[in-house]
């Protein structure tokens, strides 16, 4: 009788062990969810939902093997990237860095580089991205081939893009626009139509994003061609249109569970929307964490956010946002600079490293094959030349440097850091030059701060300044960026807006009205009006005409009583 309860027990115990190893194995997915080919196919692919449902629990790490806990590392980090509501996974994220060097396999090694720097650019570690995008470069893309190729193309272009690098973009993404795969094709398309070579590509790009290709992809990718099209119908002044757009691509972003591009569309909707989309969006965008969002995006949200609380006669809070907005495009600004700059040091840096490397091997040349004193005395005369043409070089990058600065010196206004009268005039001519190409509308207004004088004659000079910079930097604020504002004279200001109807430019004189309503001069807040007066061009009549029509209805708007807008086609 002992034995058998022995053996009960015994039998009783087993079962229980086998039972805790099945649960285990059924709460931990084995490595088949990891399969590198869907893996890797999911990611580009954009399939969200379906690499959402393979992240396991963090308990599970103990059981997968090297490469699983990569690919694991990898995911967390392409979840985080498409979702600003989700905790930077910095542990994965440098345990994945750490990695890089011990994995030998190029497509992977790709796929987690990539993931990296856009990871280092969306925490603003800019240095970390450029130096993980100059290794994509560099060392791996020549490695690959077919598909694989294809794919970090376009990770590198998506890099370069964000960055500002418009011209590596169009090399890397120009080719991928006839690619057999169609969420490649469209998503290149994606960003091409930001950065075209020219108007035949912007055509072909248009043309893709409305071809029946859309429908063989993700959500994901749907969501961004067809966001592409809303921003198209903005562009063409077909507010319906681009809204329907708009609504159709958060309705793919939706159902792929993209946070991240849910957050875009929602600021898009914030900016162009109908009133009642504005006002949805805003109310939404009220409950994502704003810290988590990229600096870029904060600074959207923020200007918003500031012209709402203006709208609602808050100007308290509307002021704090306008602090907040000014300190986040100084970092945005700073990223780009850092960007620039640190990319140039890169080239310069592997130029010197194959300098090197190449007189190395040169000299050793001589010495294994004895060359005679006239071969070294060659040698030494061609580096010699090298080194000068290396310091031309970089003289040469010194100069271009000093003169990008005196242009922007030259045709920036010193007080109020907008264009001066010679560059917004000649960017006026730019744009009626192109009216004949495009023969989209065109609108210039003059305008002119009212009885600024008695502020100069009151307050003094200083609260004067502060009056004319806080009146540019609210009023670059609210136009577009293809449109441009310009210090004309005094307290004068011209604007030039392309590929706009003139009832265009109601909006913009209520909008300015009430951003600069208010100014705070240090002692006392001051009441701030202006009267403006627009014309529509119609592509016969010159610029100079132009202007002097606007200014005839600036003065016409002052002699009805100022705080006003008059307008004209011409």
């Amino acid at each position: 009788m002992p034995t058998n309860r022995l053996i009960a027990v015994f039998i009783a115990l087993f079962t229980l062990i086998c039972s805790m190893t099945l649960q285990a194995q059924q709460d931990c997915p084995n490595s088949s969810v990891f399969n590198p080919n869907t893996f890797y196919t999911a990611i580009y692919a954009h399939e969200l939902q379906q690499l959402q449902q393979a992240l396991p629990a963090t308990e599970c790490m103990t059981q997968m093997t090297p490469e699983e806990k990569q690919q694991y590392d990898a995911l967390r980090i392409y979840l985080y990237l498409q979702d600003v509501t989700l905790s930077a996974p910095a542990e994965s994220a440098q345990r994945l860095l750490t990695q890089l060097s011990v994995n030998d396999n190029i497509a992977q090694l790709a796929l987690y580089t990539q993931l990296l720097a856009k990871y280092a650019l969306r925490t603003d570690d800019v240095k970390q991205a450029l130096a993980l995008t100059h290794l994509l470069t560099s060392e791996l893309l020549p490695q690959l081939s077919g598909k694989p190729l294809a794919d970090a193309q376009l990770a590198v272009a998506d890099i370069h893009f964000r960055i500002g690098f418009f011209q590596s973009v169009r090399d890397l993404l120009t080719p991928l626009l006839v690619h057999d795969d169609n969420s490649l094709a469209l998503q290149a398309a994606v960003h091409l139509w930001h950065t075209p070579r020219d108007e035949a590509q912007l055509s072909e790009v248009l043309a893709l994003l409305r071809s029946p290709k859309t429908q063989s992809v993700s959500h994901s990718v749907q969501a961004r061609a067809t966001f592409v099209l809303a921003k198209q119908a903005i562009e063409d002044n077909q507010i319906q249109v681009a809204t329907d757009y708009a609504e159709q691509a958060l309705a793919h972003a939706e159902q792929a569970g993209n946070n991240a591009l849910i957050l875009s569309l929602q600021l898009y909707l914030a900016q162009h929307g109908t009133n009642a989309q504005r006002e949805s969006a805003m109310t939404r965008l009220s409950t994502l964490p704003i810290n988590a969002m990229a600096s870029a995006d904060q600074l959207t949200l923020t200007t918003l956010n500031a012209n709402r609380a203006n709208e609602n006669g808050d100007w308290q809070a509307a002021s704090a946002f306008y602090e907040q907005a000014q300190a986040l495009n100084q970092t945005v600004s700073r990223n780009k600079a850092l960007a620039r700059e640190y990319a140039s040091f890169q080239l310069i840096e592997q130029a010197k490293a194959l300098e090197s490397a190449r007189q190395q091997t040169v000299l050793q040349n001589l010495k294994v094959e004895k060359q005679s004193q006239q071969q070294l005395i060659y040698l030494l005369a061609l580096v010699c030349s090298l080194l000068c043409l290396a310091i031309l070089v970089l003289l040469f990058v010194r100069k271009h440097k000093d003169a990008k600065r005196f242009e922007h010196l030259a045709n920036t206004d010193g007080l109020t850091q907008v264009l001066n009268r010679r560059a917004v005039q000649e960017y006026a001519e730019q744009v009626r030059n192109e009216f004949a190409q495009t023969n989209k509308p065109f609108v210039l207004a003059l305008a002119d701060i009212d009885h600024f004088k008695s502020v100069n004659d009151t307050y003094g000079h200083d609260a004067g300044d502060i009056v004319l910079t806080t009146f540019a930097e609210r009023a670059k604020l609210l136009i577009r960026q293809h449109d441009a504002v310009g210090r004309w004279g005094g307290e004068e200001w011209l604007f030039v807006l392309p590929a706009t109807e003139l009832s265009a430019t109601n909006g913009l004189f209520e909008r300015l009205r009430k951003a600069v309503a208010e100014i705070d001069i240090g002692t006392q807040t001051l009441n701030v009006t202006f009267s403006m007066g627009a014309v529509q061009a119609d592509g016969q009549t010159d610029v100079t005409s132009l202007i002097n029509q606007a200014d005839e209805l600036l003065y016409k708007a002052k002699r009805n009583g100022r705080d006003q807008l008059c307008t004209k086609t011409s």
